[in-house]
Order: structure tokens, then sequence, then C-alpha cells
């Protein structure tokens, strides 16, 4: 779904945004870990970590409207607490296995994190599954409108019988009229 009520913003910039979101998000958590108490759980101190990066990034997403903030998250996050765990590792931890295992997630986050920079187009782009905010353009997506006051009717509008639109064989609507 794109976002009509704010100029876009180039990606570049976006990325800019979103990667200084994350810089603040991983240093909220790195403080955390370092300076917060310590639960003597190494899985709790991360989680507790992983939540306040979570919480700053939430926020973060709020302030420029866009919850597409976090769709990088998922990728950039797991290696950066893998290096966390080994830091913190037991003396006697099996370094090959570790190893191995950190090889296989650096990859699959690199790969995982450069597709999403190669194919989003930046945060004037929501994805249409995290538009709930807009419940008419969220329940009728292949319809593009989003009753943004520009002259374009809602699906709400459309349902209530306050517009007439054509339908084509493909289903999109051709022309829309007022009654």
């Amino acid at each position: 779904m794109t976002d009509t009520t704010t100029a876009p913003r180039s990606k570049g910039a976006s990325l800019a945004i979103v990667t200084g979101l994350y810089v603040v998000a991983i240093a909220a958590a790195a403080a955390w870990l370092y300076l917060g108490p310590d639960t003597a759980y190494l899985w709790l101190d991360a989680l507790i970590a992983d939540l306040v990066a979570t919480a700053v990034v939430f926020v973060g997403s709020r302030i420029v409207s866009n919850s597409s903030c976090y769709d990088a998250y998922w990728s950039v996050i797991p290696p950066l607490l893998a290096v966390y765990w080994w830091l913190e590792r037991d003396p006697g931890a099996d370094g090959v296995r570790f190893a191995l295992l950190s090889v296989v997630l650096w990859l699959w986050a690199i790969r995982l994190t450069a597709n999403w920079v190669y194919a989003w187009p930046g945060l004037h782009h929501e994805e249409a599954g995290q538009a709930l905010k807009n419940l008419d353009a969220w329940a009728a997506p292949e319809r593009g409108r989003t009753g943004n006051g520009k002259g374009r009717s809602t699906c709400a509008q459309e349902r209530q019988g306050k517009m007439r639109g054509h339908k084509s064989a493909r289903g999109a609507t051709q022309k829309m009229t007022p009654p």
C-alpha cells in the first residue's frame, strides 16, 4: 500500500532513517545487556535486550508512520544476538558447532537483508497486511482506493451504494461516478 498523505522520501533517505533507527535500537539493547541488571540467564538477558530494541523500533515506526521499518529487523538482530551469545558463552561450549551455526546464520541474514534493501521502495510504501489503520484499503486492496480526501471513494462508500462503478472482466473498477 502506498501512503499518499506525505511527500515520498527517496529510497536512500528512507534507508538512512531505518538504519539510524536500528543503530539506536541496537545501542539501547547493548546498554541493557552491559549496564542493566544481570538475570543470570543468558537467554533471558538476550530476550529482554531484544524486547528493548523491539520497543525502540516500534516507537520509531510510529514516528515515521510506517510499520515497514520493522521488516528487516528479523534478519538484522539474530546475528548480533549470536555475537553476544558467543562473547558470553560458557568456557566449555563447542566452538566448532557454534562457528558453523554462525556462518549459516550470517549468510542467511545477509541474503535476507540484501533482498529487503533491493526490493523495498522506501518509507512511502507500507505492506498491505500492515495497513490496518485504513480498513477500507485493507478490505479491498485490489481497488487501490484509500479514501484520502482527494476525490476518490472509499470501499465503504461503494458498499453503501454511494458510488457506482463499472467492473471489468478482471474485476477492476473502470470508472467511478458519484450518484
